[in-house]
């Protein structure tokens, strides 16, 4: 049978929440469901509270409209809100009997933009050859990763700031109790994501919370060694909640709330004025979001680099690697000679000489390729370092 000719899944699917009829994607054979909310609404008195279950529903839905995105400042035409806790499912299984392999993708997007009905995402391509795909919305920013001492107290663990990785554990949830009647197989689960989105996978991994979720991962552009330099300035790094919370205060303040209950009674547009912020207490070029994810001893228990070290990871397989020029290279580099020693001097110290002399260059042009060099070579060595202490606490190949 070709791939034109797989039959589409019939009849009313029945989930946690009620039954849904799908729509025919752009490829003959594959159904899709667009929509499907995996968590209730998040404004109100459910802003920066882990995702609730979502209401059910009567008699049949059909799922054929994408839900609204995480609101942001991308995406001027498509429709934002706070009721965005949903994903999308893509199969070419002809019944809830089969049990075909699963991938969630999680969008990029430096934590603060993205969703996962992006048409790069569509997931119709790989369905048609056999695999489930299931794409998620989640929060972002402000309201996916803001940490303040009263969301701390009142969350029963003494944590705040990662409510983004919770809705992702949340629909990994889903997924677990839901997917076979799309028939995919909730034994074999592969998370994937490229930039914060992997580097949302890499805390999944991390995660006590996300433990027996999935059992496979691909990281791209995310799985840098946790000792690189380099993982200061990119999103994949985390906070820790003190800073967290401290920082989350002073963004309280700045929008004119003096309690968590007048931030939460803010207006949509006024809360998120000024959150797509770089984090000011990181130098670096340039330096990571503000809001991204926090060491708070609940859903990421530990550093990354103690959960590596120890062995506390998920028992996962994972692959790694890393998208083309996502680590700082440029097609062209704007820097001049004089530049690039400088710079190498100032990043290097007493070990510039030696940088230099395994990097050189003679001109603008070279300074150019030279610094890009050294960018492409610092990253694959940075991600083979990772994978490589992962492997020693993992039973699993970890190809890299």
């Amino acid at each position: 049978m070709t791939t034109n000719e797989l039959p589409a899944l019939e009849g009313p699917i029945r989930t946690e929440g009620g039954q849904l009829a799908g729509v025919e994607s752009r490829l003959p054979g594959v159904t899709v469901f667009k929509g499907i909310r995996y968590g209730a609404s998040t404004a109100g008195a459910n802003r920066w509270r882990p995702p609730q279950p979502p209401v059910p529903w009567e008699g049949l839905r059909t799922a054929d409209t994408f839900g609204d995105i995480a609101p942001q400042s991308h995406g001027k035409s498509i429709a934002k809100s706070e009721d965005c806790l949903s994903l999308n499912v893509w199969t070419g299984a002809a019944s809830g009997d089969e049990r075909r392999p699963v991938f969630v993708w999680v969008h990029g997007g430096r934590f603060s933009f993205g969703h996962g009905s992006e048409p790069v995402y569509d997931g119709a391509s790989l369905a048609a050859k056999g695999v489930v795909v299931v794409t998620i919305n989640m929060r972002l920013g402000v309201l996916g990763y803001l940490a303040t001492p009263e969301l701390s107290s009142e969350s029963g663990h003494a944590a705040s700031g990662n409510y983004g990785i919770l809705d992702a554990v949340a629909a990994l949830g889903w997924v677990q109790r839901n997917i076979a009647a799309f028939g995919g197989d909730p034994g074999r689960v592969t998370v994937g994501g490229h930039s914060s989105g992997g580097a949302t996978t890499m805390a999944l991994i991390y995660s006590p919370l996300a433990k027996g979720l999935f059992q496979q991962a691909l990281i791209e552009s995310a799985a840098p060694y946790p000792k690189d330099p380099a993982i200061a300035t990119l999103a994949s790094s985390h906070r820790d909640l003190p800073q967290a919370e401290q920082d989350g205060a002073a963004y309280m303040r700045q929008h004119g709330a003096t309690s968590l209950e007048e931030l939460r009674a803010l207006p949509l547009e006024e809360l998120l004025a000024g959150s797509d912020v770089d984090d000011p207490s990181v130098p670096g070029t340039p330096p990571p979001p503000l809001f991204r994810p926090v060491v708070d001893g609940w859903v990421l228990a530990q550093s990354y680099w103690e959960t590596l070290t120890s062995g506390a990871a998920n028992p996962v397989r994972v692959l790694t690697g890393n998208n083309r020029d996502e680590s700082g290279a440029k097609p062209r580099q704007e820097i001049t000679l004089t530049e690039y020693v400088e710079r190498s001097r100032a990043r290097y110290g007493d070990l510039a000489e030696e940088y230099l002399t395994l990097y050189p260059a003679q001109d603008d042009p070279t300074a150019g390729d030279a610094l890009n060099s050294a960018y492409r070579e610092s990253t694959r060595l940075s991600t083979w370092m990772w994978a490589s202490e992962f492997a020693k606490h993992s039973d699993q190949p970890v190809p890299r």
